[in-house]
Order: structure tokens, then C-alpha cells, then sequence
């Protein structure tokens, strides 16, 4: 993805800055990359490519997911991309669909 968007040299550095191929380190530019949910296409398709290129990455797993859910990452490829030093982040502890939430607030009292 980055090649495709003109990103070819990058700086190890201190950060990771990548610097499109058109210049030559005048723009220095930061690449964030996230990954929602903890499916487990992240691990067996993305990793690889973040190997490759050396890219770390943010992965946000709904806490309840590993180990339950079919289609989702478990505990032990969660811990393999901490220890490789990804993060891990919480992205809820079950992925409630929140759109009603003022609903069902109004209802507790």
C-alpha cells in the first residue's frame, strides 16, 4: 500500500518517517497503521506484509473476542505481536452497538 501511494525510503532512526519517492527527504511524513477488531486476517495476511517492510502497527481487539469467536485472533498471536512490538490496544470488551446507548441510559434511572 505504501509503494502504491509513492512511499519508498524510510528512516529507522529514532521514528519511523517515510519520505515520498518524488523527494528527497524534504517532507518528512509519519505513517500510522491501525487494525480494528483482532480478526485473524490481520495476523496471517498483514503481519507477513509488516514483516516484510519492517512496519509496526496498532491492532485494536475487542477484548472478549480471542480464544471465543471464530474468524478472530487468540491470546497467544495477540501475545507474538506484543512481543515483536506491535501494540495492543482495547477496542471495547465486546463490540456493543453503542447507537442507542442514550436509550438505553434513560431507561437505568
Amino acid at each position: 500500500m505504501l509503494l502504491f501511494l509513492g512511499i519508498q525510503q524510510f528512516d529507522f532512526q529514532d521514528e519511523l518517517h517515510a519520505q515520498p519517492s518524488s523527494k528527497s527527504g524534504t517532507n518528512d511524513k509519519v505513517v500510522i497503521l491501525n487494525f480494528d477488531d483482532g480478526r485473524k486476517t490481520q495476523f496471517t495476511q498483514a503481519k507477513p506484509i509488516l514483516d516484510k517492510y519492517g512496519f509496526k502497527a496498532t491492532f485494536y481487539v475487542v477484548c472478549k473476542y480471542p480464544d471465543n469467536k471464530k474468524g478472530y485472533m487468540n491470546w497467544t498471536e495477540e501475545e507474538t505481536l506484543h512481543k515483536e512490538a506491535h501494540d495492543i490496544a482495547s477496542h471495547t470488551m465486546n463490540h456493543a452497538n453503542l447507537s442507542d446507548s442514550s436509550k438505553r441510559a434513560s431507561n437505568i434511572r
